[in-house]
């Protein structure tokens, strides 16, 4: 029981450390260029597609050498979930949103 006790004792902080930090408005924070989601073709690996959080949904037919865009006609560009159908592959499920805020 005493080193159950000991363990949980935290440390001190000494709060003058954090004297000079201020606090500051750092605007907003559109960051692109992240993949949110991938999916495999079941029947060939070396076509899957991949989901962005703000550049839509592209697929590959050459395991990734080159990338042509999906869903360039979609009122979205936010992909956050992807899947290919196992028994259909040839149906791609692309839910949209993007849970990964910058902040």
């Amino acid at each position: 029981m005493i080193a159950v006790t000991a363990l949980l004792t935290a440390q001190k902080v000494d709060m003058t450390l954090f004297s000079a930090i201020k606090p500051r408005n750092v605007g907003p924070g559109g960051m692109s260029g992240r993949v949110t989601a991938f999916a495999v073709d079941p029947r060939d690996e070396n076509v899957f597609f991949v989901g962005t959080a703000s550049g839509g949904l592209w697929k590959t037919v050459n395991a990734g050498t080159t990338f042509k865009p999906v869903f360039d006609n979609e009122a979205v560009a936010s992909i956050g979930a992807l899947a290919v159908d196992p028994l259909r592959p040839d149906i791609v499920w692309a839910g949209t949103g993007e849970g990964n805020p910058r902040w």
